[in-house]
């Protein structure tokens, strides 16, 4: 039976870890583009909104404001570190959309990656069951 570097059950181990952030960091893209998608639905279905109209307006968590449209020219932004700005209805959607094409990269990118350490993972594993082999 051959001799196993412990060098290479170090790698081993940092690659998992590597691999649990990287799965960590997919997740919370997902969500954030979740989150996102749905905020640009609403701001477009409260941009075509007749006066009077009833709509029901996505809280989070499964809770939804039921209001009537009004005119509503200006929503809240947040533009990062607790920063709030008034945009109007279309500069917000521009806005979104821009953050959701940046998530959506970011995504693929992780995916690769992702794809990438589990080749290694799997060299790594495949390289020490040989030298226990041996």
């Amino acid at each position: 039976m051959g001799q196993v570097d412990n060098q290479d059950y170090v790698q081993l181990q940092l690659l998992n870890q590597q691999l649990q952030d990287l799965d960590q960091s997919i997740n919370q893209a997902n969500e954030q583009i979740e989150h996102a998608l749905v905020a640009t639905q609403t701001l477009e279905t409260l941009q075509t909104a007749q006066k009077d109209q009833e709509l029901l307006i996505p809280l989070g968590a499964g809770s939804f404001l039921e209001v009537k449209a009004g005119s509503v020219d200006k929503v809240k932004l947040a533009v990062g570190a607790n920063i709030v700005v008034d945009k109007d209805i279309s500069e917000a959607i521009s806005s979104i959309k821009s953050q959701l094409q940046e998530l959506h990269v970011f995504q693929e990118k992780s995916i690769e990656l992702y794809g990438q350490v589990v080749e290694r993972i799997n060299q790594l594993q495949e390289q020490i069951e040989s030298k226990l082999k041996e």
